[in-house]
């Protein structure tokens, strides 16, 4: 199998589609060389007849008095349907009237297959490495540069803004901080396409080792908390984690370890004043702030006058996300150190076929206390009912003649398991039989 991706396969992209003026480039070199570089869609070569989109508005590398974007997609929905460039965030620089940068992540042109690719690279380019080459001219033109994202996209402006270090912020929501972490089939759909010679790996039981070499091979940075030590930040970072999203545990926990995080208040954790993880509700799962919610966000962040942290406080105070949904105690925290104070206030109810885990004294998600459900029938595993699922109930499946073992395993928002027992059931024919003995 060719270790290449033929250029040929690369999908063409509808540049007209945006209604701009297009300029092409040679190079990201002479793109950043250039004294002018007038608004539109720039088109600029890396290499091996592959290319980097980028759309501009408001003359961002020269602009002076505003805050300045630079705004990266997350996964693009309906990729089949859809063609190349994809690019976010014009209504958002409408909207605030600021200078903006939008960057179409070149891998997702290789397949139709292919819809989130983390702005990382493949195998005929290192789309990180041109990049930064593009961005870090921009912020040393800006004294006010914020990276957005959300998402794969909050993967990107965090990377970015640890490479840039202080001369650029950052403002994400739901990131991922680790490519190989987040969900297998966009993972492996991702190596198959973009590294032609993981396509006979992508299903083996040790993909992951793969792809970690892989991600070397090609000095590419796959885990924003494996790469970066806590004094490499960003100048300023406001990152939004969905209370109830499964990449609090997956993704923002082992960030928040990893730069030392410490909690301040109901999801609050800070390193300083502005360097802020937030917990607030957004949605259920892993939804995006609404636009109006984005802005208001940035116009507080962006602020001189304001602090991350005051910044937060405002929004806690003018409910930027829905009020009715607002529930600051049950926000993820690490409950380890309240012991038995925790464990002795949970317990394991069963009724026939129904089990209910039930928490006395407390809101019933405290500190985002969660539930998994696992059924076994001779040590194969026939059912799970998922932590993320946040039902604290669970009705038992019964296979005809077979006994079945529950575990039921309660852990924090941390992700840290507080709480196990298994459950033992015996099916109903087996209870006559031994009646009847």
């Amino acid at each position: 199998m060719t270790s290449r991706i033929e250029s040929a396969n690369i999908q063409p992209c509808n540049h007209e589609a945006h209604r701009v003026e297009v300029h092409e480039w040679k190079s990201v070199a002479e793109f950043v060389s250039a004294s002018v570089k007038p608004d539109g869609l720039h088109v600029i070569g890396t290499g091996a007849g592959t290319h980097l989109d980028i759309l501009t508005s408001g003359n961002p590398y020269h602009a002076k008095g505003k805050p300045t974007l630079v705004i990266f997609n997350g996964a693009v929905s309906k990729r089949d349907e859809r063609i190349p460039p994809f690019l976010s965030g014009r209504g958002i620089a409408h909207d605030t009237g600021w200078p903006f940068v939008a960057i179409a992540d070149p891998s997702i042109n290789i397949s139709k297959d292919t819809s989130i690719a983390w702005y990382s690279g493949n195998s005929q380019v290192n789309v990180q490495q041109e990049i930064f080459r593009l961005l870090r001219p921009l912020s040393r033109a800006q004294n006010n540069l914020w990276l957005v994202g959300g998402s794969a996209g909050g993967f990107a402006a965090l990377l970015f803004g640890h490479m840039l270090g202080n001369a650029a912020s950052v403002f994400v929501w739901n990131a991922q901080t680790d490519i190989i972490e987040y969900s297998a089939g966009y993972v492996k759909n991702y190596l198959k396409y973009s590294f032609p010679e993981m396509a006979g790996r992508v299903n083996s039981g040790d993909w992951k080792k793969y792809a970690r070499g892989e991600f070397r091979r090609h000095n590419f940075v796959h885990s924003i908390q494996d790469t970066f030590l806590p004094n490499q930040r960003p100048r300023k970072l406001l990152y939004i984690q969905n209370h109830n999203d499964w990449h609090v545990i997956s993704h923002c926990v082992p960030y928040l370890k990893t730069f030392e995080y410490q909690r301040q208040g109901d999801g609050l954790y800070v390193q300083d004043e502005n360097h802020v993880i937030w917990f607030p509700e957004i949605g259920n799962g892993h939804p995006a702030p609404q636009k109006d919610a984005i802005i208001q966000i940035l116009k507080l962040a962006s602020a001189s006058d304001l602090s991350i942290v005051d910044s937060v406080e405002i929004m806690e105070a003018t409910a930027v996300f829905p009020s009715d949904q607002r529930s600051p105690m049950t926000r993820p925290r690490d409950l380890r150190h309240w012991g038995k104070r925790i464990t002795d206030r949970i317990r394991f109810d069963r009724s026939g076929e129904i089990i209910s885990v039930v928490i006395r004294d407390l809101p019933k998600r405290y500190g985002g206390l969660n539930v998994e459900f696992l059924s076994y029938v001779e040590g194969k595993r026939i059912d799970r009912q998922p932590y993320n699922t946040g039902s604290f109930e669970y009705s038992v499946p019964t296979p005809e003649n077979e006994t079945v073992s529950v575990e039921i395993k309660v852990q924090d928002g941390f992700g840290n398991l507080l709480k196990f027992e298994t459950m033992e059931f015996v099916p109903h024919t087996q209870h006559k039989l031994e009646d009847g003995a």
